[in-house]
């Protein structure tokens, strides 16, 4: 899609899906109503797939809104600065009905726990 239609896509959000790679990989699609037609975005690079995640999780529903307005655009390729064989594109997505996360979402998302103070002596509470 993007190599044909350039790097950006906007529509109105029908429905999600799944599709299959070559290798038998299952990845999400998001569909798109794009000026009267179905447009499929393949949700192939886990930036992208983080984003849709995050803005699902934040949602009573657990959903995104039939006829919402979804924006993707796709940027320049970057060369990994950690590894030179590496490359990556930065995806930035915009939501009609965007939600923020509330305090809970945000407070128990996955990530590690850092220590700010290391334990004292003989215990083994980092705090």
């Amino acid at each position: 899609m993007w190599d044909t239609d350039g790097d950006e896509v906007s529509g109105t959000f029908l429905r999600f899906s799944q599709g299959r790679t070559k290798d038998g990989t299952v990845v999400p699609i998001v569909v798109l109503d794009v000026e009267g037609q179905e447009r499929s975005v393949w949700v192939f690079h886990e930036a992208l797939r983080e984003r849709f995640v995050s803005q699902v999780r934040a949602r009573p529903s657990q959903n995104l809104d039939v006829g919402e307005r979804i924006t993707i655009r796709r940027g320049e390729k970057k060369q990994s600065q950690s590894n030179p064989d590496r490359s990556y594109r930065v995806f930035t997505v915009e939501f009609g009905n965007e939600r923020t996360p509330d305090a809970l979402a945000i407070l128990t998302a996955p990530g590690p726990v850092v220590a700010t103070q290391p334990a004292p002596y003989g215990e083994d509470i980092p705090f």
